[in-house]
């Protein structure tokens, strides 16, 4: 979008996709909207979080995140707005956290450090399709990425 994130500073930043349009969220607000060809697919086991393109010339994010989260259905402005002021650490398992119970459409949630051990990280997220926990997936910690337990303010 073009918006510049202040170093040093925690953010939530959340995004939605519905019959080609595309959202962008910072901090619980809409930040910007367009149109897309083609929905985003998070489909196999070879999905990367904080990397801009695979082989060679990979960008990596140089931050911190927390919370990651995937659902099967498109959360309305009043879910990330919810969502962002449901408090830290945020539960995504709780009704309470969206405006419309999304609990169901949780796909995957990887808490970052909460239970895990490095260098894995396990999703939290629901398991979908009578799959059992092949429907869930662990990640892996790559590239220096460790675990800690400082609380965003």
């Amino acid at each position: 979008t073009g918006t510049v994130l202040t170093a040093n500073t925690w953010h939530h930043i959340a995004a939605t996709y519905s019959s080609g349009t595309g959202k962008m969220y910072l901090d619980g607000s809409l930040l910007s909207t367009g149109t897309t060809g083609s929905a985003p697919s998070v489909a196999g086991d070879d999905m990367h979080i904080g990397r801009l393109a695979a082989g060679f010339n990979a960008h990596y994010m140089k931050g911190l995140m927390d919370e990651v989260a995937i659902w099967d259905a498109t959360l309305s402005d009043a879910d990330i707005t919810s969502i962002y002021n449901s408090g830290l650490p945020n539960d995504l398992s709780l009704a309470a956290s969206y405006d419309t119970d999304r609990t169901n459409n949780l796909v995957h949630w990887w808490r970052m450090g909460d239970g895990d051990t490095s260098p894995t990280v396990t999703d939290h997220g629901v398991e979908k399709g009578g799959g059992g926990a092949s429907t869930l997936r662990d990640g892996t910690l790559n590239n220096g990425a460790t675990f800690s337990s400082s609380v965003p303010s």
